[in-house]
């Protein structure tokens, strides 16, 4: 039931997707994670996670990932990809299975069936749990929980069944729960049963338990020092009493556990606090009233005391005694300690039931329980619905903190970049714009940077470029607003002011990568290549793994010819990113540099094997095995590839020349067939189809394709080269001359390509005229006009010797020299 419980409180997180954030950066974008595999485990275990050390919730992030991508899914960026529901059900399961062992403690505690089963229920459907299961960055405190609460019942299998073996895995689970996220409080948690049961135990349980703070402490000085940066951050926010911003925090934690109203992810922090402060004398009051009556209770019964007392330990660190983020509470923060004030309840209720049978008979104590039970459960189970929409994306969760929290600067300007990803901009505009009236100066620069992207989008460049301005200047801007502005100039190809906005970032920010992206792509296209290069080389000081500067700077090495270290990137880059197809085809570039071609084949053949459609490493693989002399081996690489894009230019090109050579006309006639059915408007591809059609000696077919592309666009170059040898064919000579002629003026014939299809056409034609001087004419007027001085005399002695015709020879020596007449 308890399990159930959960299961059914978690359901609707299913629907959710990942949430900007730790989301993206810890989960979905995190090459480790995204990449499962032995050496990544290992590696997880060995780094630290942005500010703290918690390898064992992104390990089963990547078994998470591991999964759906044997089943073919790939998490999406936003919204509710195929496979983010996985990893929700994942998050819903420890859920239940930490609901299960909230039940397990209490029984061994009580003994009481009744109150383990409450409790259970309680943490399984309570509100405040909603955070934690449906983020799924709450992994962190679903899996600490759940070790947390093992270790627990652990230590008191060693001490009260002296089950010794359970020791060993009882320091497991401790370092297990501090590895998904610290938990100073466990050994004194570990301490609950003992003074719950009024017991001392064993030496060896002693030993044990000081192996547990000796842990428990060296992984709190590792994620302290960690997380110095953060805690030196929250210090600004602390400012007056803190004694006074824990009664505040103590006031909520318990009154939202009884009634858990205005939940949201983020509650934040006044500025500052002090004894005088609106509601600190209330909070105040409230917080010695429950310790009041919590000892009062101690004469009674243990539970309230060593349940408060649970509750106390467990949400301790996380008070406003210390500077951990400018917040006053957290939901995530109450998961573990709500399980004493649960129960407390489940004990309080389960006192009333007993009292009220004894009272007034137990079929009244039944309706009464039942019926408060099912209001109970429906108020929770309904708030906990309601609760999970405000993570089903990040609309709604920017949505909901703005909504409660308006009068704290930026959060609605954070609601309105939201918005802005969710191409809601009139809504970003608009976003921006009440922050900023209501706080001024405080959210000044990402009002600005919001407000000029939005109008950017929205088809007013100059008064986005205004805006961005304007918060570069602001005095709450720290580097950003040049990144935007940077972006902004990118876009409307104004290149120079764009890398003027980046290097301002770039020194304000050097460790921000996506700035840095971009400055370094914009160097690469001014021609800046070795300024991009140290761009790329700081982007990879910053994050060893980023995909982009390690290709880029493979990139650029090889531009310069220094292909051994490019080399050594990409292969690095592919131990841990075997799926990356641009490293394969540019180590493939590499190693045909190299003089390596067997392994440049292989690397091609790796690349298609990932990506069957990527036009480089066909084009590439198919190039090498034509300079192989493997003609037919190339050909079924080009086939694969136009099986699925018919009309591909460039692929549909090679192949049909590859074919031509092969002397299989027929066949590089149907691959233009099956281009122009694909597209039947696309006068090149008529023109293909001709051009084949013609050189198969196929003639009438050949000039009505050749018409139906003039009439198309009979300004294409390969249409005009069709019009020359239409015209020798219905023996328009002058009509095929002055098409020639004007081939050459607008240099057409310049080209090789077009120069090189004319005279193969033109040979064609004279080998089924072999009387015919006019094809020899104007092929050596053609390849004369493409500097082919030599071709051009040998293809007149041809005309030449194939006609009498006193004006025609006339023209020929004017036109190409007397040549060896």
């Amino acid at each position: 039931m308890v399990f159930a419980a959960a299961i059914v409180m978690g359901a609707p997180a299913l629907r959710g997707g990942f949430l900007s954030g730790d989301d993206i950066q810890l989960v979905r974008d995190h090459v480790l994670v995204n990449h499962p595999s032995l050496a990544h485990a290992a590696k997880l275990f060995t780094i630290i996670h942005r500010d703290l050390y918690q390898p064992v919730p992104m390990l089963s992030m990547s078994i998470d990932f591991a999964i759906v991508q044997a089943f073919g899914f790939t998490p999406d960026a936003s919204g509710a990809p195929p496979a983010a529901w996985w990893f929700h059900l994942t998050n819903v399961l420890l859920h239940a299975i930490n609901a299960v062992l909230v039940y397990v403690l209490i029984r061994r505690l009580t003994g009481r069936e009744a109150v383990a089963v409450l409790a259970g229920v309680i943490f399984a459907l309570h509100p405040m749990g909603v955070e934690t299961v449906a983020w799924l960055n709450g992994r962190m405190m679903l899996l600490s929980t759940l070790f947390a609460l093992a270790a627990v019942i652990g230590a008191d299998k060693c001490h009260r069944d002296r089950l010794w073996p359970w020791g060993p895995l009882t320091l497991l689970f401790v370092a297990l729960c501090m590895m998904s996220k610290v938990r100073i409080s466990l050994p004194a948690l570990m301490l609950v049963p003992l003074l719950f049961r009024r017991q001392w135990p064993a030496r060896r349980w002693w030993i044990i338990w000081g192996i547990a703070v000796a842990m428990t402490g060296v992984f709190g000085w590792i994620n302290l020092q960690a997380s110095s940066p953060t805690l030196e951050r929250g210090l600004e926010h602390l400012e007056g009493s803190r004694l006074a911003r824990t009664a505040l925090a103590l006031c909520w934690y318990w009154k939202h556990a009884v009634w858990p109203s205005g939940l949201a992810p983020y509650h934040p922090a006044a500025q500052n606090v002090t004894w005088s402060s609106p509601g600190v004398a209330t909070a105040t009051a409230v917080a010695l009233a429950v310790l009041g009556v919590v000892a009062l209770s101690a004469r009674r019964t243990r539970t309230g005391w060593v349940g408060m007392f649970w509750f106390l330990a467990a949400v301790a660190v996380t008070l406003p005694l210390m500077p951990l983020r400018n917040l006053l509470v957290a939901e995530r923060y109450a998961y573990l300690p709500n399980i004493g004030l649960y129960w407390i309840a489940a004990a309080a209720a389960v006192w009333a039931y007993i009292r009220l049978r004894e009272a007034a008979g137990g079929g009244v104590a039944n309706l009464a329980m039942s019926s408060a039970g099912g209001l109970a459960v429906a108020g929770m189970l309904g708030v906990s619905w309601y609760a999970t929409g405000f993570y089903h994306d990040n609309v709604s969760k920017t949505g909901r903190v703005a909504d409660l929290y308006s009068n704290y600067p930026g959060f609605v300007v954070r609601h309105g970049w939201s918005l802005y990803h969710a191409g809601d901009y009139e809504g970003a505009l608009a976003a921006a714009r009440t922050d900023l009236s209501r706080h001024g100066d405080e959210v000044a620069s990402e009002a600005y940077q919001l407000i000029g992207m939005s109008l950017l989008r929205l088809g007013r460049p100059g008064e986005a470029i205004e805006s961005l301005n304007a918060a570069t200047k602001a005095p709450d801007d720290e580097g950003l607003a040049y990144y935007q502005l940077g972006r902004a100039y990118g876009e409307l190809g104004r290149l120079p002011e764009a890398i003027d906005a980046l290097e301002q970032c770039a020194q304000l920010l050097p460790n921000y990568n996506p700035g840095l992206t971009w400055l370094g792509r914009y160097y690469e296209r001014t021609g800046r290549s070795q300024e991009a290069a140290a761009v790329y080389r700081q982007m990879l000081k910053n994050n060893p793994y980023d995909v982009f500067a390690t290709l880029g700077l493979a990139q650029i090495e090889i531009a310069s010819g220094r292909c051994e270290p490019a080399l050594k990137r990409l292969r690095d880059l592919l131990e841990w990113m075997p799926e990356n197809v641009p490293a394969r085809i540019n180590a493939g570039v590499c190693l045909v540099q190299l003089g390596r071609t067997e392994e440049a084949v292989e690397a091609y053949e790796a690349a298609l094997h990932t990506d069957p459609d990527a036009k480089v490493a066909t084009v590439n693989l198919a190039l090498l095995m034509i300079g192989n002399g493997d003609r037919a081996a190339a050909q079924t690489v080009l086939a694969d590839y136009l099986a699925r894009h018919p009309a591909d230019r460039e692929a549909l090109g090679m192949a049909s020349a590859n074919l031509v050579e092969m002397g299989e006309l027929r066949s590089a006639a149907e691959l233009w067939a099956r281009a122009a059915s694909a597209e039947p408007r696309a006068a090149d591809l008529l023109a293909g189809y001709s051009r084949v059609t013609m050189l198969a000696g196929r003639w009438g077919p050949g000039a009505k394709y050749a018409a139906d592309a003039a009439r198309l666009d009979s300004d294409l170059p390969e249409v005009r080269v069709l019009a020359c040898v239409v015209a020798l064919l219905e023996r328009r000579h002058d009509d095929a001359v002055n098409v020639e002629e004007r081939l050459a003026a607008d240099g057409v014939l310049g080209q090789p390509a077009y120069a090189d299809d004319l005279a193969r056409l033109l040979r064609r034609f004279a080998a089924d005229h072999t009387d015919d001087p006019w094809p020899w004419y104007v092929m050596a007027k053609a390849l004369a006009a493409g500097g082919r001085e030599d071709a051009a005399r040998q293809a007149a002695d041809e005309a030449r010797s194939r006609t009498s015709d006193a004006a025609l020879l006339d023209k020929i020596d004017k036109s190409v020299g007397s040549g060896n007449r």
